[in-house]
């Protein structure tokens, strides 16, 4: 482990971290465990745990994920052997199946009569199914799609297999343990003060900050998080709009709509609102992990007055140790936030429903509202389900009253957007984000339902001209795979648990509304062209990520109570998904944090560092490359005012807009920089400061010439 983080060999020629790091982390915890139980009572114990954090750690090197808008994908036989160093990585996992097959194969005749005893052979065979089909995502050669399928189900099923061997030698006293840690709490004013939920809040803020601080380097990697952190900047500089700045297609950026005298963000204001608190402060990267920490409180109380203590426990463990929130709250997006005032939603209603006080009502509604101002789909689901939750109430008069305090909430708040609507196009029904695609993409191309003209033309990530049901099927497989992947980042898969109480024939009521609300938002989903693609998971789905927790602590108990008779393995089995977890902490996410999301999309935060050290100051800055994300990168650090007293990032077009630039900010210094696709590293300055008016008389004498300078010839990136 000193090696790994001392080593030049394992740093990048910016002094990162590279993913080779990742397989000597994991190497040094297993000798590591090893090690400490080697010769006492836990030795056994120890040496299965051992293993399977080296096999997902190998098996971790052999797929493909890297920096890229691509979907994970394990090597194709053809990589296999044009890259032969790949084969140890196989070599490893092949000793641990064998070692495992050796070992569990005794026990098979009893896992076999369990799962005959349990389930029907039609629902085995469509658990296998489930199973087997979100092992991997979709490719576009069909033959390494079915070799990936074999090779990705095998791999799940030897960590199946490990873990089951790890669950049979787990000490018992680690198991009461970890539940004694779980249960501690202060008795203070005759109330108690729960100190788990709250330290593992603390552990959300503080391990997503730090993320985004190192891996992230506060700096957005999305497109959808720059306008993001610009919607913010000019809402905490208190306007709704910015004047057009001047030459304006040298400030073209994605995701904004430029009219003639003004532009903005067209994306709905719930999540820039509450992100220019953060950019108020100067902090915005911290906005996104401290709503986290607020998400595992809302769960713990919501599913504490829905279920248990045990299972609001357990669901806060999982949640917190899950890659997919710790991710989630490490970046720039929505998501985050619509989870938790839709968790805030949830948690009012069912105090509502329990204490009979209408206050918890006209706080709910106003959190549904604020939900379908970030998202507005989301908010629409969530409406539904809680709607349907508040006509399970007994009383006919507070149901109607009930209904009516939520609906109010939910149209004070909610409603403010159409104020907000009409003010940027003219019309309360006109959402800015419609108008912006219908201009540029075409007519009803990001509308719901189906047709020939609904997309953006994103062949990569959309497959199929329009949307039909075969956009529907793919979306779903890319989606479930993400789940399945992303969840608890487990080598045996995320879904295992789940299953288990899905397919039982015997559910609780709570799990039948988790089962519906999960339903409701794949099928909401489903009229939507697009599946969200690979950034950060199914995060089109991210309102599931509740229910699937709730859903694997259901099935981790049915499976713990269907072992009562033996109570040393019931125990184990009750603990056995919190060390996977913790090996999800020591492999899957360190590995995803470097390999994916460390300059994601290439996008750097370098032209920051570039200014201080030049001085840039009060300059104009050209920025040459493609415009994402050589362009974005920068945009995204100007100032709300182009006459502030700071440098303007502006795209390098070609000669005629650099002519109106220079024309247009004749007092400013010109600087000219290479973008990251340009240098194949961080930024760099290639010519600065200059004056506008020595490049414009430079300008005219190469014109005159015929013989153009090289500051002067076409952006070649961005053509």
């Amino acid at each position: 482990i000193a090696v790994a983080f001392w080593h030049p060999f394992f740093r990048d020629a910016e002094g990162f971290l590279t993913p080779k790091v990742c397989l000597l982390l994991s190497g040094g915890a297993t000798l590591f465990i090893f090690a400490l139980t080697l010769g006492t009572s836990w030795q056994r114990f120890g040496q299965w745990l051992s293993l399977a954090i080296i096999g997902q750690a190998f098996a971790l090197q052999i797929i493909q994920a890297g920096p890229y808008v691509r979907y994970q994908h394990y090597l194709t036989i053809e990589q296999f052997f044009r890259h032969p160093q790949y084969l140890l990585g196989v070599a490893v996992i092949v000793l641990q199946g064998v070692l495992v097959y050796i070992h569990i194969r005794q026990h098979l005749p009893t896992i076999r009569r369990f799962l005959n005893e349990q389930y029907r052979k039609p629902v085995l065979v469509l658990a296998g199914a489930t199973f087997f089909f979100t092992s991997a995502t979709l490719s576009r050669n069909i033959g390494d799609y079915a070799f990936e399928l074999v090779l990705a189900t095998v791999i799940q099923l030897i960590n199946l297999g490990n873990i089951i061997l790890i669950a049979k030698h787990i000490p018992q006293r680690l198991s009461q343990r970890i539940w004694q840690l779980s249960k501690i709490t202060i008795r203070r004013f005759r109330k108690n003060i729960h100190l788990f939920p709250i330290a593992m809040a603390l552990w959300i803020v503080v391990i997503s900050a730090l993320l985004n601080y190192f891996s992230y380097e506060r700096h957005p990697h999305v497109p959808d998080e720059v306008v993001y952190l610009f919607h913010a900047k000019y809402f905490a500089n208190g306007q709704l709009t910015m004047p057009i700045p001047p030459v304006k297609e040298a400030f073209d950026m994605d995701l904004m709509f430029y009219e003639t005298e003004r532009w903005y963000s067209p994306v709905p204001p719930g999540w820039p609102a509450v992100l220019a608190i953060g950019t108020f402060f100067g902090i915005p990267w911290l906005v996104n992990p401290v709503l986290g920490g607020i998400c595992i409180l809302l769960t713990f109380f919501l599913i504490r007055r829905i279920y248990d203590d045990f299972i609001a426990r357990y669901s806060i463990i999982l949640l917190a140790f899950s890659p997919w929130f710790i991710f989630m709250c490490m970046n720039f997006m929505t998501h985050t936030a619509t989870l938790m005032f839709a968790l805030l939603a949830a948690l009012s209603i069912g105090k509502l429903i329990q204490d009979e006080k209408l206050g918890w009502g006209l706080l709910g509604g106003s959190a549904i509202g604020y939900t379908s101002l970030i998202r507005p789909l989301e908010g629409l689901a969530v409406a539904l389900i809680l709607g349907l939750w508040l006509l399970t109430i007994k009383k006919f008069s507070l149901r109607l009253k009930a209904i009516a305090v939520v609906s109010i909430g939910t149209i004070i708040v909610g409603g403010s957007v159409f104020f907000y609507n009409s003010y940027l196009t003219g019309s309360p029904t006109s959402f800015p984000i419609m108008v912006y695609t219908d201009t540029y993409y075409g007519k009803g191309s990001n509308s719901l339902g189906f047709g020939p003209e609904k997309g953006l033309g994103w062949p990569g990530l959309d497959p199929f001209p329009g949307h039909g049901w075969k956009d529907i099927l793919v979306n779903t497989n890319m989606n479930l795979f993400s789940v399945n992947i992303e969840l608890f980042g487990w080598g045996c898969g995320s879904l295992l648990f789940l299953l288990l109480i899905i397919y039982r024939r015997q559910r609780r009521a709570p799990d039948w509304w988790m089962v519906g609300f999960i339903l409701l938002i794949i099928g909401v989903h489903a009229l939507y062209w697009f599946s969200g693609g690979p950034d950060f998971g199914a995060r089109y789905w991210y309102l599931i990520i509740i229910p699937c927790i709730v859903l694997t602590v259901r099935g981790i108990q049915f499976l713990s109570n269907s072992w009562q008779s033996s109570p040393t393995l019931s125990s184990a089995l009750t603990v056995l998904p919190v060390l996977l977890s913790i090996i999800t902490l020591i492999n899957f996410v360190p590995w995803r944090a470097i390999d994916k999301y460390h300059h994601y999309r290439y996008m750097r935060p370098g032209i920051q560092a570039l200014s201080e050290t030049h001085h840039f100051g009060k300059s104009l800055v050209l920025i040459r490359g493609k415009r994402h994300p050589d362009y974005m990168s920068a945009a995204v650090y100007n100032p709300v005012n182009p006459d502030a007293n700071q440098p303007l990032y502006v795209f390098d077009k070609g000669p005629e807009v650099r002519r109106k630039l220079f024309q247009a900010f004749p007092e400013r210094p010109v600087w000219f920089v290479n973008g990251p696709t340009i240098t194949g590293e961080s930024y760099k300055v290639i010519e600065g400061p200059v004056l506008s008016s020595r490049l414009l008389e430079d300008m005219k004498k190469d014109e005159a010439l015929g013989e153009p300078t090289q500051r002067n010839q076409p952006n070649h990136a961005h053509q």
